[in-house]
């Protein structure tokens, strides 16, 4: 049975922003692929409404389509969870008692229903894993961020601690291991279209730093 791979609308964007759009037929046979609702309202249905993005979404419609993507629809339940958890997430910071929201609904409920569905979350959105796996560390990178002293109510930790075992893969992480699949080295010509795929990923937005890039090159080489 394939395990399922929940994408938010950041990697979806991301992966097909970039050559690596082709990422999914690669791995359509080991996974499959779902987004919810609101990440295909976000990431199609309204940038279809602007000449601007019109291309783009037209694009994404068609790798979503022809992949295929399931697009999800949250229960009652799951609804539930996402409220709960994006209130909870959006009331634990603040400057000069006024919240900050640091988390979106769509991205959100991507997380709550990979975690119910026993799925894997595909996300790049740093703000999300350091609030599960370290929010005293996201304190701190908000103060850098904001230039201020940042209040946490402590209250409401609790109140997202049910997705602390989310699994989470970056698109950074799906488009290493299309290029690896079982090979232990890979040709000097692969290794730079692995460069290449991964910097513009970078710049397409995806949550990676030159250092973490030339790095895993770098371990590549040594193999």
């Amino acid at each position: 049975m394939k395990k399922k791979i929940i994408m938010d609308t950041s990697t979806l964007i991301s992966l097909t922003m970039t050559c690596s759009s082709n990422i999914f037929s690669e791995l359509k046979n080991k996974f499959s692929f779902a987004i919810p609702k609101t990440v295909y309202t976000e990431s199609v249905l309204k940038p279809k409404e602007n000449q601007k993005f019109h291309l783009s979404a037209l694009r994404l419609s068609k790798i979503i389509s022809e992949t295929p993507f399931e697009i999800a629809s949250p229960t009652a339940q799951e609804k539930q969870k996402t409220e709960l958890f994006l209130s909870a997430a959006n009331s634990l910071f603040s400057i000069e008692n006024k919240n900050l929201n640091i988390l979106q609904r769509a991205e959100t409920e991507a997380a709550v229903l990979a975690d119910s569905r026993n799925a894997l979350l595909a996300s790049d959105e740093r703000t999300l894993r350091l609030l599960l796996e370290n929010p005293f560390l996201l304190r701190e990178v908000l103060e850098k961020r904001y230039g201020e002293d940042i209040e946490m109510d402590r209250s409401f930790l609790e109140k997202i601690s049910f997705l602390k075992n989310l699994r989470i893969v970056r698109s950074s992480e799906l488009l290493v291991s299309v290029f690896l699949k079982d090979k232990k080295i890979l040709t000097k010509e692969e290794k730079e279209f692995l460069e290449a795929s991964l910097f513009a990923l970078k710049f397409a937005g995806a949550s990676l730093t030159d250092e973490e890039i030339i790095s895993f090159l770098n371990s590549l080489n040594k193999k």
